[in-house]
């Protein structure tokens, strides 16, 4: 499956790019020389999108104040009848901690009510060339420019209220410490996270993002690499100095967002879960992974957060 999965990648490289590409590509991924594959996506994105840099190289970030709570926005494509159990857990930690902020569920039913996909982007869609994930991609960017907010992907277990803070700030994602090393392999380096996305309407980063999205779907039927977002990030942070102040600004938040995830099947400890969540409110899950609710005939963490949720 997974060798299907590279010949599949490599043939989306050779018809969107080239063979060059295509190889160069595929071998520094195979050799896990992430700063070098990480250097050449984001050249070949920043030569695709010259004139669209050049028209940002001077924009400033509107700064847009509100009495209004900004809503949450998550997103089941399915709807919620459809959610699986650890994604309906998910959500219903996301209500419960809103802080009194809305919460929308968009789903294939209403997403329409909110927002208006352009054509290309949804006939890519319908047919197949464009994956649900990368469809809620741009769904994302253009619900925050246009209504502004907190996007939390469905797999996201929140533990406590979520702080007013998170709505306050021009722009907001997860952050690692300074101090600590970066061990994962996305281009973000640790200093953002596409799947926890938060700011005002009509931010400057979420415009780009929506104009770098739209262009980049009018041009190609596959993505280059998985993480797009990110890479549209992380090309803004090069080249646009008040994004890249946008990025640094946001402290550093969530250090333990991974944590929980590694525990969920074990033995519940009361000490430890109130650690996890002293200075950690995300904490991203995985939907696709089975749990169970008793180890040995003790609870779990999934089954305590699972009661806790009940309650």
């Amino acid at each position: 499956m997974r060798i299907k999965k590279h010949i599949l990648k490599f043939i989306n490289l050779m018809k969107e790019y080239n063979i060059f590409i295509a190889v160069k590509l595929m071998v520094l991924k195979t050799l896990k020389l992430n700063h070098q594959y990480d250097k050449v996506i984001k050249n070949i994105l920043i030569k695709e999108n010259s004139n669209l840099i050049k028209q940002y190289a001077s924009s400033k970030n509107k700064q847009c104040t509100s009495d209004e709570l900004l809503p949450i926005w998550v997103c089941w494509w399915q709807g919620y009848t459809d959610m699986p159990e650890i994604v309906l857990n998910c959500y219903k930690s996301i209500v419960q901690n809103s802080n009194n902020h809305p919460v929308y569920l968009i789903t294939k039913e209403n997403y329409d009510q909110y927002v208006n996909i352009p054509d290309h982007i949804l006939e890519k869609l319908k047919k197949g060339t464009m994956t649900i994930t990368h469809f809620s991609d741009f769904l994302r960017v253009a619900l925050l420019r246009k209504y502004g907010g907190c996007w939390i992907d469905s797999t996201i277990y929140v533990s406590t209220p979520i702080p007013e803070d998170v709505f306050t700030q021009e722009f907001y994602s997860r952050r690692i410490p300074n101090n600590v090393i970066y061990t994962g392999k996305n281009v973000s380096n640790g200093k953002w996270s596409s799947y926890l996305l938060a700011g005002h309407k009509d931010g400057l980063l979420f415009e780009w993002l929506e104009k770098f999205l739209y262009d980049y779907w009018k041009r190609h039927d596959s993505v280059i690499d998985y993480f797009l977002t990110d890479y549209a990030i992380a090309v803004a942070v090069e080249k646009l100095p008040e994004i890249n102040e946008l990025v640094s600004k946001v402290p550093p938040n969530n250090p333990k967002i991974h944590e929980l995830q590694k525990k969920l099947n074990e033995k519940f400890v009361k000490k430890e879960f109130v650690s996890l969540c002293n200075d950690t409110v995300f904490h991203k899950l995985n939907w696709r992974i089975s749990y169970v609710s008793q180890v040995n005939h003790n609870k779990t963490y999934y089954g305590v957060i699972t009661k806790k949720i009940l309650k």
